[in-house]
């Protein structure tokens, strides 16, 4: 049986009142069919694991849809590391500097996306990660399992994507991890002009699995969500990263109402109370 949420805080959402009750009442038998046709609530994310295997190099030409055709190059030398879109439709999140291009570092589930309007193009000229052991750029002694926000085309349309990248000690080769820098994996959104977590690889591990059935829809500013463990915690986040509702349920189907938000995109994101582990999804409201 669905269940009407009624403990969650949030930031700017209203609670269902007896007023509206009925027409949201009527709401969820649509609700109901829409999760009988959900698969289930994970994304569409292609992921490659590099290991060890891409550690130190001077040069290295990253190739995000493995299609033999790089979208982004890598240099290092003695003072520097450098990163370049090889096209015009691809993009490094960035910051600019009397006309340079610092590609920013971002941490683990930040959300790389259309919301962001720090994208630079290449335009012929490499984009400073770090020169001069950080004299200028972000990626400082030391960087680790840090993310490059990035974006590329697919048969003319924009997919977003991310590089797990560490540094140390530049400049320096051959002396990885005291001194040199890696990159061991990278991801991107099969779904066209939809945002991505950085970090996220779209897949559960085994201590995930206890979310690997639960199914999500949102609809007309209802979120439903079923096959939920005894005791879950939800968040809804902007694109900013704002957090703008939070709550728990006991139930196994639950819906959360976010009448008072904006259209767009968020990230809904569950967690199990007796596994610890998380999913989370991005929705359109």
């Amino acid at each position: 049986m669905l269940t009407i949420n009624t403990f969650e805080t949030y930031t700017t959402m209203k609670k269902t009142t007896p007023n509206n009750l009925t027409n949201r009442l009527s709401q969820y038998g649509a609700l109901t069919a829409a999760i009988a046709g959900v698969v289930d609530a994970n994304g569409q994310v292609n992921y490659t694991d590099l290991g060890s295997s891409q550690i130190d190099q001077a040069n290295y030409a990253l190739d995000v849809d493995n299609n033999t055709v790089p979208e982004f190059n890598f240099y290092q030398n003695s003072n520097y590391l450098l990163v370049r879109p090889n096209f015009s439709n691809a993009a490094i999140l960035g910051s600019s500097i009397n006309s340079y291009i610092y590609p920013l570092v971002l941490n683990s589930n930040a959300v790389i996306s259309n919301a962001q309007n720090d994208w630079f193009i290449s335009n012929g000229f490499y984009q400073t990660m770090n020169f001069n052991n950080c004299q200028y750029g972000n990626w400082c002694d030391p960087t680790t399992d840090k993310y490059l926000g990035l974006y590329f085309s697919i048969s003319g349309q924009r997919h977003y994507g991310w590089a797990r990248i560490s540094v140390y000690n530049l400049p320096g080769l051959g002396d990885y991890p005291n001194s040199g820098w890696a990159i061991t994996g990278y991801a991107y959104e099969q779904t066209p002009n939809t945002a991505i977590l950085a970090g996220d690889t779209g897949t559960l591990g085994i201590e995930d699995q206890a979310l690997n059935r639960t199914k999500i829809v949102a609809l007309h500013k209802s979120i439903a969500i079923s096959n939920l463990p005894n005791s879950t915690n939800y968040a809804l986040y902007a694109l900013t990263g704002q957090k703008v509702m939070e709550g728990i349920t006991h139930q196994d189907t639950y819906v959360i109402e976010a009448d008072a938000l904006a259209n767009g995109v968020y990230v809904l994101e569950l967690k199990d109370n007796s596994t610890k582990s998380v999913l989370k999804k991005k929705i359109v409201l």
